[in-house]
């Protein structure tokens, strides 16, 4: 599975595209904050913290999603391509782990539309666009998750397999 765009840029584009990159690493703007920038306007996201949290992936996604996006869980379901019961399920629980607006921050956000995919489990899906658009290895991404190293490294090899 692929999530970044695979097409070819000609020549001048790729040095235009060099130039703004430099620019950005001298001023210090962190690769994150120019992906959560050219993310297409309107569409939802998710901050990465959202699943570095005592919540199950699958509840804070959906927590996020209904206090963040005030949608219903019948909308919840049809963005994420998941049963309506589900959904309320993980709300429930995470209602009861985390009671309150649940409201993560992160210069990191995942674009929602991904997990649409039941190919892969929330996680595989976060491991894998952390991998593809950011070039992170797992031991990174376990410290953004906080979680072990060697959990996200079986899952990893779980989702990559399903490719």
């Amino acid at each position: 599975m692929q999530y970044s765009d695979t097409s070819t840029l000609d020549p001048a584009t790729e040095q235009l595209l060099k130039q703004v990159l430099h620019y950005a690493k001298q001023k210090g703007i962190t690769l994150e904050k120019i992906q959560s920038l050219y993310t297409e306007e309107g569409e939802q996201t998710v901050p990465l913290a959202a699943f570095a949290s005592e919540l199950s992936p699958s509840e804070g996604l959906c927590k996020y999603l209904k206090d963040h996006y005030d949608l219903t869980y019948a909308q919840i379901a049809a963005l994420l391509n998941r049963d309506d019961r589900s959904i309320w399920t993980s709300i429930n629980r995470a209602e009861k782990k985390h009671p309150g607006p649940f409201n993560p921050d992160s210069d990191i956000r995942i674009p929602v539309k991904i997990f649409a995919d039941r190919s892969h489990s929330i996680l595989e899906h976060v491991i894998i666009y952390l991998q593809e658009h950011f070039g992170y290895t797992i031991y990174k991404i376990a410290k953004l998750l906080n979680k072990k190293p060697s959990a996200l490294y079986a899952i990893a090899k779980r989702g990559h397999a399903k490719e």
